[in-house]
C-alpha cells in the first residue's frame, strides 16, 4: 500500500485580464518587454531584464492566485482535528503532502488534514502539511492496523537513530527484518512510521508544535524530540522548526475545577501582556535586571521564568490572564504559544481563566473562537466561549464558593473587550463593550443575585478584561496608587459597562493593554456625575518581554488580588522582576464590602 502521496501544484496557465489593475497592466507590460528588448545593445542585458520581468510576474501570479487554500477552508476540520480526540478515534495512516507555495494544494478524499505548513513559511518554494486517516476504535476489525509511533532521521533513506536505539538492531539484512517484524515502515524524505493492531501504544491524536522551546503539558500528549525539517535559522528567535506531538489513551483524567476559599482567603494572580511567541521570541525593551539569565535575551524563556517565579512565592488559588497571551505577529503558531503559557499553571495544577486581547488573533492561525476552543479543552481550565448570540468570544462568569457551604461568596465577571474597531473612518481607536454584552450582563446578574443573597456574609464582585474602559481616560487628578506613564488606549465611546458593572456589584475592575500602567484608580466621579458610586479601576502591568515596556525604566510586573471573606475585603499587591521576592504597594481596595479609600499622609 502506498502509504505516502505527494502532489507538486503548477502555476495558473494564465493570467486572468488585469488591464485596469493600478498595481499591474499586462498591456504596459508587454508594451515595455517589446520595446526594451529592441534597444538593450546587448544579449546577456536583455536575458537579465526578460529574467526579472519573469520572477516579477511569478510573484504576482503568487499573490494573486497561489494562496493556500487550506486557510479557507472551514474551521470545523481543523478544530475536529486539533481538539477532539476523546471521540474514540484511531489514526490509521499518516502521509505528508507536498506543494508548490504558489500553487493550491488539493488534498485527496479521506485524508484529514493538520492545517499547518509544516515550513511555517520559512520556505520559498513549498508548503507541506500532515494528512492522517482515521478510523472509529469501535469499527476496528482483527488485524487493523493502526499509527504506534512517528520517528524522524537525519537523513533520506536512513533508519531513525531513535528506532535504532530503541530496538537495538544490528547492521545489515537482518537490521532490515527486524524493523519489517516491527512494523516500521519508510514512509518519505526521512520520514518512518510504526503500524500494529490497536494497543495503548496506538496514536489517536496528532498535532505539529514549533521552535525549541515547544512544550505540551497535556495528560497523554508526548511531544517528539526529532525536527520534521531543518532550519536555517536555528538558534535564533526565528527558529520555528516543527515537531511532533502525539496523543496516545491515557487513564489520567483531569476534572474540571471548582473554586472555593480556602480558611477564609482567596488568591488571585493576574498575568497580563504576556506576548508569547512561536519560537524563542524577541525581547522588546528590556530592561536589564539582576535576575537575567546569562546570554542573549530571548522573550519566552525569560516570561517564563518570571511566572514560575511568581507562582513560586504567591501559590495563588487561580491565576487570571487579561488578554495578549500571545503575539499574533509573532506567534504564527497560536498552538504552540499558548501551550508555552499554560504549561506552568498545568504543571501546578492551578485553576486559571482567561480573556482575550486586541493582539490574540492578529496574524495568526487560529482565530478567537479556535484559541478558547483549544483553551477550554485545556487542563485546569476554567475559561469559556460564552453565548453565541452575544458580540465577542469570552464573555462568562465564574463563582468562587464559601469555605463551608455552597454559596457563592465572590463571583468573578469577565468580558471580551475586542480589538481595533472594524470601521476605523467611522469609529477610530479601539471597540468597546457592545450593547448585547451588557444585555447579559444584566441577565445574568438577576439570574445570580438568589444564590449570591444565600451567602452569610458580604458578597464581593470583581471584573477582568483587556482593554480598559473610557472611564481610564480620565485619570488626571484621581487618587491612585502605582505608576500612570501612558495615556489609556481605551474606546473613545462609553456605552456603560462601568456604571452597569457598579449596579451588580462589582468593586474592582482590574485590565491590561496598557503595559507601562500598572496603578489602581480611585474613581469616584464619573463623567462629571456625582451619584455614581466609587470603584477602583486597576492595571496588571504589562509582564511579558515580547512586549513593549521600559518607558522611563518601566520594570516588568503582576498584580495579586487577595480576597478575605472574614474581613469582607480586597487587598492588592504587586511584584516586580528586578526583585522577585519584593512586594510593593500594597494597598487595601474593599473594606467591609464597599470600595474603601485609605486616607494616606
Amino acid at each position: 500500500m502506498l502509504r505516502v502521496q505527494v502532489y507538486v501544484g503548477d502555476a495558473p496557465a494564465t493570467l486572468p485580464p488585469v488591464a485596469n489593475s493600478s498595481r499591474f497592466d499586462l498591456y504596459s507590460y508587454l508594451f515595455f518587454t517589446q520595446h526594451t528588448m529592441s534597444l538593450l545593445p546587448k544579449r546577456w542585458l536583455r536575458l537579465a531584464l526578460q529574467l526579472t520581468l519573469a520572477i516579477g510576474c511569478v510573484l504576482f501570479v503568487a499573490e494573486y492566485f497561489g494562496m493556500s487554500r487550506v486557510a479557507q477552508q472551514s474551521t470545523g476540520a481543523a478544530r475536529a482535528l486539533l481538539y477532539r480526540y476523546h471521540e474514540g478515534q484511531v489514526i490509521t495512516e499518516v502521509s505528508v503532502m507536498r506543494c508548490l507555495r504558489v500553487s493550491t494544494c488539493s488534498f485527496p478524499e479521506g485524508w484529514e488534514v493538520i492545517n499547518k505548513d509544516l515550513h511555517l513559511g520559512d520556505s520559498w518554494k513549498y508548503k507541506s502539511f500532515l494528512m492522517v486517516q482515521k478510523k472509529a476504535q469501535k469499527d476496528l476489525q482483527k488485524g487493523d492496523q493502526t499509527v504506534l509511533d512517528i520517528a524522524f532521521s537525519d537523513g533520506d533513506g536512513k533508519v531513525p537513530q531513535r528506532v535504532l536505539d530503541l530496538l537495538d538492531l544490528p547492521p545489515g539484512t537482518e537490521r532490515l527484518l527486524q524493523l519489517k517484524a516491527t512494523g516500521w515502515q519508510y514512509l518519505q524524505d526521512n520520514m518512518w512510521a510504526q503500524f500494529g493492531v490497536f494497543s495503548q501504544k496506538s496514536i489517536t491524536g496528532l498535532t505539529v508544535l514549533y521552535g525549541p522551546d515547544a512544550v505540551d503539558p497535556r495528560p497523554g500528549w508526548t511531544l517528539s524530540d526529532e525536527y520534521i525539517l531543518d532550519s536555517k535559522q536555528k538558534g535564533t528567535h526565528k527558529d520555528l522548526r516543527p515537531r511532533l506531538s502525539f496523543q496516545r489513551e491515557t487513564s489520567e483524567s483531569v476534572k474540571k475545577p471548582s473554586l472555593r476559599v480556602h480558611g477564609s482567603k482567596f488568591k488571585i494572580m493576574q498575568l497580563a501582556d504576556l506576548h508569547y511567541s512561536t519560537g524563542f521570541g524577541k525581547c522588546l525593551q528590556h530592561v536589564a535586571a539582576d535576575t537575567d539569565p546569562e546570554g542573549a535575551c530571548q522573550a519566552d524563556p525569560l516570561s517564563l521564568q518570571h511566572i514560575e517565579a511568581f507562582l513560586d512565592r504567591e501559590n495563588p488559588d487561580m491565576v487570571v490572564l487579561t488578554g495578549d497571551q500571545i503575539y499574533g505577529s509573532a506567534a504564527p503558531d497560536a498552538e504552540t504559544a499558548l501551550l508555552k503559557v499554560l504549561a506552568p499553571l498545568i504543571r501546578r495544577k492551578v485553576p486559571w481563566a482567561a480573556v482575550f486581547g486586541n493582539h490574540d488573533h492578529e496574524e495568526t492561525n487560529m482565530n478567537r473562537a479556535q484559541q478558547m476552543a483549544l483553551m477550554e479543552s485545556l487542563p485546569y481550565s476554567l475559561s469559556q466561549a460564552g453565548p453565541e448570540d452575544v458580540d465577542g468570544v469570552g464573555n462568562y462568569w465564574l463563582q468562587v464558593l464559601a469555605p463551608k457551604s455552597d454559596n457563592p461568596a465572590v463571583t468573578l465577571y469577565f468580558l471580551d473587550t475586542h480589538a481595533k474597531h472594524p470601521n476605523q473612518k467611522l469609529f477610530p481607536g479601539y471597540d468597546w463593550v457592545r450593547e448585547s454584552q451588557l444585555e447579559w450582563l444584566e441577565k445574568e446578574h438577576k439570574q445570580l443575585q438568589p444564590l449570591q443573597n444565600k451567602y452569610t456574609h458580604i458578597h464581593l464582585s470583581m471584573a477582568f478584561f483587556h482593554i480598559p474602559t473610557t472611564e481610564y481616560r480620565n485619570a488626571r487628578g484621581k487618587k491612585m496608587i502605582g505608576q500612570w506613564k501612558e495615556g489609556a488606549a481605551a474606546p473613545k465611546h462609553n456605552s456603560g459597562v462601568r456604571k452597569l458593572l457598579e449596579e451588580i456589584g462589582v468593586s474592582v475592575i482590574s485590565v491590561g493593554h496598557d503595559h507601562v500602567n500598572d496603578f489602581c484608580m480611585w474613581d469616584d466621579v464619573t463623567a462629571h456625575k456625582d451619584d455614581i458610586p466609587p470603584m477602583w479601576l486597576c492595571y496588571g502591568g504589562g509582564l511579558g518581554e515580547g512586549g513593549y515596556g521600559g518607558y522611563g525604566g518601566y520594570v516588568r510586573r503582576m498584580r495579586v488580588f487577595e480576597i478575605d471573606t472574614e474581613a469582607n475585603s480586597i487587598t492588592s499587591w504587586k511584584r516586580k522582576v528586578s526583585d522577585y521576592d519584593e512586594t510593593f504597594d500594597r494597598q487595601v481596595l474593599v473594606r467591609n464590602g464597599a470600595p474603601f479609600l485609605e486616607k494616606r499622609t
